[in-house]
């Protein structure tokens, strides 16, 4: 099982990190390497949202459904695979002097198309760029 983790510092509070992560239609915007998003049933904010992720791989021609598994808005979001593929992803959310430590860890048995440092970084600008409003 290969496992990743990688860690970041955004200058934003803990609830505006956790709104725009969950936001499934923004993943395309900060996820390294890029993808497409589909199939999105709504935000995560709650455990069953779910998406597909469909990435240009040599090993993987079809698309990825991720799921929430478990929301603690603003601290813990944790994505599963629901194909029968094993992939965990479990970001962490924690307050910090001027903003958000954003902790990413993913647990794989697939060769996951996933840069963390890349995408963090690229999140964080994001975040840090842009103001979004959530109803």
């Amino acid at each position: 099982m290969r496992h990743l983790r990688s860690t970041i510092h955004v200058a934003a509070p803990p609830e505006d990190v956790f709104d725009l992560f969950a936001d499934a239609k923004q993943i395309p915007r900060w996820y390294s390497p890029k993808i497409e998003v589909t199939d999105v049933t709504g935000r995560l904010t709650a455990p069953g949202a779910s998406y597909t992720v469909v990435a240009p791989s040599a090993d993987r021609t079809s698309g990825l459904r991720w799921m929430a598994v478990r929301v603690d808005r603003p601290r813990v979001l944790e994505l599963s695979t629901t194909d029968g593929a094993a992939a965990t992803i479990v970001v962490r959310f924690e307050s910090a002097t001027g903003g958000t430590n954003v902790i990413l860890e993913a647990d794989s048995e697939l060769p996951l198309d996933l840069e963390p440092e890349q995408s963090l970084r690229d999140f964080k600008a994001l975040v840090e760029a842009e103001t979004f409003v959530y109803n």
